[in-house]
């Protein structure tokens, strides 16, 4: 599920960074206007390898909440813009 702030749309997508490689987790944040890509970034720590990831904007932070591939743990990250 994406999180929608006022101007910004945020995705979480998998992706394979190489041929053959693990599927990692990226966070693609668009101009909800134009739907034009405004930056990228990887999931990293624990959530790199989450099942299901879970994204909620409060403000200017982004929650975001995973699920382990085997499905016994979760983990919190909290990214915000810097002032």
């Amino acid at each position: 599920m994406p999180a929608v702030s006022e101007n910004t749309v945020a995705l979480a997508m998998p992706v394979h960074r190489a041929a053959g490689g693990p599927l990692e987790t990226v966070l693609v944040f668009l101009d909800k206007r134009a739907g034009r890509k405004l930056d990228l970034c990887a999931v990293s720590g624990p959530l790199a390898g989450a099942r299901r990831l879970e994204l909620r904007g409060l403000g200017d932070a982004l929650f975001l909440q995973g699920w382990s591939p085997t499905g016994r743990g979760t983990g919190l990250e909290i990214l915000e813009a810097l002032r």
